[in-house]
């Protein structure tokens, strides 16, 4: 439908939403509000109206199918190719990436997921901890870098005492297992777990990369400096937060500082606030927003997702669990608007959970032939899922009848064995320092590798004398000195410094205003220099701030773009290239290279003073180009002018080269010669795929990585095969041909580290029951829900019960009642494990007149 025949169905607090363009808005939206439907139409009005550029829009929400579903909507409407629909994380990474080139950051830098941070710690030495158990030291490391965040100006070591102090207990459940805590792993941590989070996080530099709390925290110090925090404030006119409710405190407060003088709008519902464990306090935020901001407040108190009766039973649910607050909000009634009166709500109580799963499978039975996506099991956790799929298997393997059923904790797309492995190819071919990536690579597809050879090229002995992983990554390495091409260069007076200055930090749009590159010789002496100034077809905005180039300076004293990154590639051809941070400056040369129909930049090889300064100067606070600057006394300081950069640059590697480098090369040359064969069909598989990466299609590269790896002969099952073909479909949905082949690997690469599963994906797939926590289900719905296991103990838990805090609790079983559109069944077991229990105290708080016991 178009924009007006979908605005004339919209009620009269919509249209106060999607009409209200000149105010601050704080929308109370239950769900089946049709909140997602008015947010898309207030969009595609700013739009229509000409409020704002697509890319002065900025919409955040929770996951990525709501992203999804929102870019969908909008693009029905009006164009959505330019508004930014980001996940807050995802957000925030692109803010540290914008700021990476002004940072100790490197510009091509990656999210490691939680897979990759347990393999991160296994590199450090924890043997006197008495435990093998990581998960415990991840929590740990986690709990504190978020304590960071909120006491900025604390180190390490005072976070973990003001923690002991004032919160012991959150520090001793970390280090527990049901309730026993291990005192050796407790009393390790505190002692030494300062340092253990400083070399963690040392380790994450190494491989340019960042875990999920970096996100924040580097997000958060971001917008710390008040220059590059204006430039994104001009940026953005109309922001929308939806799933406020979701929001913790630190995630706000980061946000807010880009308010500036935009029209604020934030979404959310009080009673789906089912994350408090994660730090979200919805009141909090909108009692902020309200004193600083004074919104428009606007309630949707009509619903047209649910039956009559299923609206009416969720919501005496909500008015019974709390009764002043719904009274505060909504008034005396939530209105159904739907016109399906609706069936009672169908509860089964079990003898024990063969009984409750057999009943499940008898219902769905019943329902005929329906699509089977829109039937979910929702538990309040994973025993209980598992404990039912187990059930459920047995029922299909005995039955005449069999149902497809989807055990979603169990299908991490991402997360699988052969996508970690495409991935990680993937992951190495635009970041060769990767060595979490590199080292499940080489015990996987190097015959002869395994877990002892990697301790020990990792060990610390050999980390002293400079050694990483991916040195035998390099060309040099034949030779046993992986600087080899860098050292012979200069002394062929081959090597060429240089900088860059854009428009902006999006390396996929933004555009090179400034070039300077100086090519010198082994002492540092400029043999030649290039300096010149483009014309971009995109204003330089805020980021004039920055390098202090207008509009009206750069159409005056700049030439052709094109012409200039011709002359500019023939100043590179056959050179090594060098230069801090230097990721960034080639990225964004290679993407505007791809956009204007030139070829790339045939330069030999790269080396980064950045990495070789964390390499062998790793207790520096920080290895900034200032900061090394200063540290060796360069003949030029490094500024925001480009050239200016180059030549403090120059000076820092020909001290790196010649004091540096010397040290215990001898001893690492035979280290390098005894493994460089066992590695070199894997390098040079590397080499040519980082040369690809740059020219390649996402989906060829996908396709001659599985190809060039045998990822399809390795690993053959049926479920395999599956995730492989399934990788290619989703390669195939991501690229964007307007985008250079880097920019579409990077945002592969940030979805599959962002998204832990995809259930939509995994249904569209092959329609089947999904069995998942009602935290998974978090924005979904389906016409059939089974809310099983409700039991006391489990649904409200025993912890929440001991603790005394059940709000958390009826929350989520509001938000677990709320997913069905058609049809809600209950169901429970009264015995589990030979322990009698109890039917859930929360259905007894629902109306009778809402229920049919089986």
């Amino acid at each position: 439908m178009t924009f007006e025949q979908q605005y004339q169905q919209l009620n009269q607090q919509q249209k106060r939403v999607v009409d209200g363009l000149d105010q601050n808005i704080l929308l109370l939206a239950a769900a089946g509000t049709g909140k997602t439907n008015t947010l898309a139409l207030r969009i595609a009005n700013i739009l229509r109206q000409g409020l704002a550029e697509g890319n002065q829009i900025l919409c955040l929400t929770f996951t990525n199918r709501a992203c999804k579903e929102m870019k969908e909507r909008i693009s029905s409407m009006e164009s959505a190719k330019d508004i930014t629909v980001r996940t807050f994380h995802s957000f925030c990474f692109e803010l540290v990436r914008g700021y990476a080139k002004q940072s100790n950051i490197s510009t091509d830098l990656m999210i490691s997921d939680e897979d990759d941070c347990l393999d991160l710690l296994k590199e450090l030495d924890l043997s006197a901890m008495g435990c093998d158990n990581l998960q415990p030291v991840q929590q740990f490391i986690n709990h504190i870098k978020e304590q960071k965040m909120i006491f900025p100006t604390l180190n390490f070591q005072q976070i973990i005492q003001y923690c002991y102090q004032h919160d012991r207990m959150k520090l001793e459940q970390v280090c527990s297992i049901r309730g026993n805590l291990n005192q050796v792993q407790y009393r390790f941590l505190l002692k030494y777990g300062a340092g253990l989070v400083k070399r963690y996080n040392r380790l994450l530099e190494e491989r340019h990369s960042v875990d999920f709390n970096d996100i924040l925290a580097k997000g958060m110090d971001a917008l710390s400096d008040e220059t590059y925090c204006d430039r994104i404030k001009q940026q953005y006119h109309f922001i929308h937060i939806d799933e406020v409710q979701d929001t913790s405190l630190i995630e706000y407060q980061i946000v807010e500082k880009i308010f500036g003088n935009a029209k604020i709008m934030l979404c959310g519902d009080y009673f789906q606030t089912i994350y408090q464990w994660r730090g979200s306090k919805p009141r909090d935020i909108f009692g902020r927003f309200t004193k600083e901001y004074h919104p428009t407040r606007i309630v949707f108190d009509q619903n047209y997702r649910s039956t009559q009766l299923l609206l009416n039973a969720s919501y005496d649910f909500l008015k019974t669990s709390f009764p002043q607050q719904v009274q505060d909000i909504y008034g005396e009634q939530m209105q159904a608007k739907a016109t399906d009166p609706g069936n009672p709500i169908l509860l089964h109580c079990a003898d024990h959970p063969a009984d409750e799963a057999a009943w499940i499978h008898q219902q769905i039975q019943q329902l005929g032939d329906v699509d089977l996506s829109r039937v979910a099991v929702l538990c309040r956790n994973n025993i209980h899922a598992y404990r039912l799929s187990e059930e459920l298997l047995k029922i299909n393997l005995e039955g005449e009848k069999w149902i497809d059923f989807l055990l979603a904790d169990q299908y991490k797309f991402f997360r699988t064995k052969e996508i970690k492995d495409i991935l990680a190819f993937l992951r190495l071919a635009v970041n060769r320092y990767d060595d979490t990536s590199l080292a499940r690579i080489m015990l996987g597809y190097v015959r002869g590798v395994g877990i002892k050879t990697l301790q020990k090229l990792e060990s610390k002995d050999y980390r002293t004398l400079g050694i990483r992983l991916n040195d035998w990554l390099r060309p040099g390495i034949q030779t046993g000195n992986p600087y080899d091409p860098l050292q012979k260069a200069l002394l062929n007076e081959n090597v060429v410094v240089f900088d860059v200055e854009s428009t902006g930090t999006d390396t996929s749009s933004d555009e090179i205003i400034q070039i300077a590159a100086v090519r010198i010789d082994a002492e540092g002496r400029v043999l030649e220099q290039f300096e010149q100034l483009l014309i971009p077809s995109k204003p330089v905005g805020s980021s004039e701030a920055v390098h202090h180039f207008s509009d009206s300076y750069l159409q005056k004293h700049g030439r052709d773009a094109k012409q200039v990154l011709q002359e500019f590639n023939q100043f590179l051809y056959g050179r090594v290239v060098v230069g801090h941070n230097v990721s960034y400056d080639l990225t964004i040369l290679s993407s505007q290279l791809a956009r204007l129909g030139l070829p790339q930049a045939g330069y030999i090889d790269d080396f980064d003073t950045l990495d070789l300064a964390r390499r062998f100067y790793p207790e520096l606070p920080n290895h900034k180009l200032e900061t090394l600057s200063q540290l060796l006394d360069t003949q030029v300081k490094s500024s925001h002018d480009a050239m200016d950069d180059i030549l403090a640059t120059k000076d820092v590697l020909i001290h790196l080269v010649t004091k540096k480098l010397p040290e215990f090369a001898l001893q690492r040359q035979p280290i390098y010669l005894a493994y460089q064969p066992k590695f070199a069909k894997l390098a040079q598989m590397l080499q040519q795929l980082q040369k690809d990466a740059k020219t390649t299609p996402l989906q060829e590269l996908v396709e001659q990585v599985i190809q060039s790896a045998h990822i399809e002969q390795l690993n053959n099952t049926q479920q395999q095969q599956n995730h492989i073909q399934e990788i290619r479909y989703l390669v195939r949905e991501l690229s964007q041909p307007e985008k250079s082949c880097w920019d579409n690997i990077h945002a592969l690469l940030e979805i599959s580290s962002l998204s832990a599963t995809s259930l939509d994906r995994m249904l569209a797939l092959k329609p089947r029951v999904p069995i998942i926590t009602v935290h998974q289900a978090k924005g979904a719905e389906f016409d059939y829900v089974f809310l099983a296991g409700l039991q006391d103990d489990m649904f409200p838990s025993y912890f929440s019960q001991k603790e005394g805090n059940l709000a958390e609790e009826r929350r989520t079983f509001y938000v677990a009642m709320t997913r069905a559109k058609k049809q809600l069944y209950f169901s429970c077991s009264l015995s589990i494990d030979g322990r009698t229990k109890k039917i859930s105290r929360f259905i007894g708080e629902i109306p009778k007149k809402y229920l049919h016991v089986i």
